[in-house]
């Protein structure tokens, strides 16, 4: 469910509940989560977090080295950003702090039906929001961000988000062999 604290400001209403819409062509997908945000469209700037708060996604640790975080997300072309959010050194904080949370570049959700959302925890960038700006320790998925544009967002917001996954990128490479082109 979505968080009240923590930097959650500028909407009227905010649900995270479980939902039937999946990913196609994924053997034992359950379903997906639904966020549904109605934004206060005069306040600003709009931000809504939807932390994790159980199961494995919540107690995994990994580092950032080769990993990446990834969900599907099905698009509503509202426009509104999201972001994934990690919770840093968890091996050092296990309970949390607010000032370990890292999170990904906004994404505009400018586009409708499933798309995969990728962030390289090795390659790309941090955004800005209460951590230092380094991933420096092990890593915990904490949550989810949605914020409003001013201006160029719709008054409300529904995603769904499938799959969640810490995916390893692996080397892959090719020789290059000798003679004549088949």
């Amino acid at each position: 469910r979505p968080d009240s604290g923590a930097g959650s400001t500028g909407y009227v209403y905010a649900s995270f509940s479980s939902d039937a819409k999946k990913v196609p062509g994924i053997s034992g997908n359950l379903g997906s989560g639904k966020a549904t945000i109605e934004w206060d469209t005069v306040a600003t700037p709009g931000l809504v977090r939807i932390p994790v708060t159980g199961g494995p996604a919540r107690f995994s640790t990994w580092a950032k080295t080769r990993r990446v975080l990834q969900t599907y997300v099905y698009g509503d072309g509202s426009n509104a950003q999201f972001r994934f959010c990690v919770a840093d050194s968890a091996e050092a904080f296990p309970a949390g702090t607010p000032t370990n949370l890292e999170v990904s570049t906004w994404r505009t959700i400018d586009w409708a039906g499933w798309r995969m959302v990728n962030w390289d925890l090795e390659r790309d960038s941090v955004g800005s929001w209460v951590g230092n700006g380094r991933l420096e320790g092990q890593l915990r998925f904490d949550g989810y961000q949605f914020r409003r544009v001013q201006g160029l967002s719709r008054p409300i917001t529904t995603v769904y988000l499938d799959q969640l996954e810490v995916a390893e990128r692996l080397l892959v490479g090719v020789e290059q062999q000798e003679g004549p082109v088949p």
